[in-house]
């Protein structure tokens, strides 16, 4: 039913459509500017180019940054001698290649031939290649010494540095500045006042370029962003009205309020009458029903809140319903805040009882401790007992062996018969320890003397 580009359909295509009977309108909805950036370190001041020095880099006539047409116009230009330049181009299908040698053929062509003009071309040899704005951003980004080109918008997203370039007027600038002055949109104007875009949205727009245009702060690589729908709708029954409605929300003051937010120029005056064109002319089945739009800015009383109006202030029902249960949900969110302030207490409760049965275990593991010490140590206490008690029995034993033997020697000789007389009292107390079998027998006889 439609689709959309930054490029025109070209000729061969706009006649196809015509050969199989299908009409198509270009519509018009925003405007982008594309530059040259560069990774030259160090550089504090504008680095200023022309077309011809650009249309010479990018064919490897001039390689170094030092080359004699580069320092002209940038004296104060300092780098290595034959410092190489690294070039990198896109590759496949570019909208931005087509801008960019759109210009470089149009400001110089006696160097960049119109054979070299497309979205797909032959690059010389020696450039280095980088696939989609993404790669294209990295490679100037991360090599020094490269240059290349790219969407604006996305440039200054990225940070990148860009060339000072000449436009049409002989005027040096960046895009950022051109943007600040309105040179992007003059490009726009510039095309409308010249006949370059036609008059009726029908016609093939293949001519169609905002390269180069005319203006001291004119900025010289502009495009277009087109949708390119069918002018006959009646097949896409509400998708049609759909699509209508959607390119009516697009040129209105809201919709293109928003091109800046993405880097993006909104279209003129002269621009938006070229889209409104295409709008009119889309044929719409006569059995659907048109949609409508209600800005946020304004209220449409009563018919804002009907079928088939898309509002810019009522949005949608579920918005509806989160605003109408505002006190409810607010309610709901803190309910669920303090339910997980006491699960988060709670854990730290936990958390503090873990650590207390921890310590008593450990506790309990030092009482162990402590009573296997106490009895290693009554137990060695009794052993000590028991080798003390043997000792002084040994030593007892000797004494009584000792002291016996001195009383037998020591009395007279008329005594000594009496003395062993049988069943006296001294022959009883050596018969008995003469007779003791073992050490306790000779400690009770030991005892009982003692």
């Amino acid at each position: 039913d439609f689709g959309a580009g930054d490029i025109p359909l070209t000729g061969s295509y706009y006649e196809q459509l015509q050969d199989a009977g299908r009409e198509v309108v270009h519509f018009p909805f925003l405007l982008g500017a594309m530059n040259f950036f560069h990774n030259v370190p160090g550089l504090t001041f504008p680095l200023n180019m022309s077309a011809c020095v650009l249309a010479k880099v990018f064919d490897r006539q001039i390689t170094t940054w030092d080359d004699s047409e580069i320092l002209t116009l940038n004296p104060s230009l300092s780098v290595p001698s034959g410092q190489d330049i690294f070039v990198y181009h896109r590759v496949f299908g570019s909208s931005t290649t087509s801008g960019i040698t759109s210009y470089l053929h149009a400001a110089c062509p006696s160097i960049w031939g119109a054979d070299k003009v497309g979205s797909t071309i032959t690059w010389a040899a020696g450039t280095l290649e980088a696939q989609g704005s993404g790669n294209m951003a990295a490679a100037l980004s991360s090599v020094e010494y490269a240059i290349g080109y790219i969407d604006s918008g996305h440039g200054f997203d990225d940070g990148l540095l860009e060339v000072d370039l000449q436009n049409a007027d002989g005027h040096y600038q960046t895009s950022a500045q051109a943007f600040a002055n309105g040179g992007v949109a003059l490009a726009a104007d510039e095309a409308v006042r010249l006949g370059i875009i036609p008059s009726s949205p029908t016609d093939t727009f293949e001519n169609v370029s905002l390269i180069n245009m005319p203006g001291n702060v004119t900025w010289p690589i502009v495009a277009v962003s087109y949708i390119y729908a069918n002018v006959d709708q009646t097949s896409a029954q509400e998708t049609g009205a759909l699509l209508k409605a959607m390119m009516e929300y697009i040129i209105s003051d809201e919709g293109q309020a928003l091109m800046g937010d993405y880097n993006f120029v909104s279209l003129p005056h002269s621009g938006v009458a070229v889209a409104q064109a295409a709008i009119d002319a889309l044929v719409l089945s006569p059995n659907v029903s048109q949609w409508t739009y209600e800005p946020s800015s304004s209220t449409a009383p009563g018919t804002g809140q009907e079928d088939y109006v898309m509002s810019g202030k009522r949005t949608n029902w579920f918005a509806y319903a989160i605003e109408n249960n505002a006190d409810g949900i607010e309610e709901l969110t803190t309910s669920v805040e303090e339910d997980y302030a006491t699960d988060s207490a709670l854990d730290s409760l936990e958390t503090r009882v873990e650590d207390v049965e921890d310590y008593i275990d450990n506790e309990d593991d030092d009482d162990d401790d402590d009573k296997l010490r106490v009895a290693h140590n009554l137990a060695v206490g009794a052993l000590i007992l028991v080798i003390l008690n043997i000792v002084f029995t040994i030593v007892v034993a000797c004494w009584l062996k000792q002291k016996i033997g001195s009383l037998a020697t020591s009395q007279p000789s008329s005594y000594a018969p009496k003395q062993f007389v049988s069943g006296g009292a001294q022959q009883q107390d050596f018969d008995a320890v003469s007779e003791a079998s073992d050490l306790s027998d000779l400690q009770l006889v030991g005892n009982e003397k003692l």
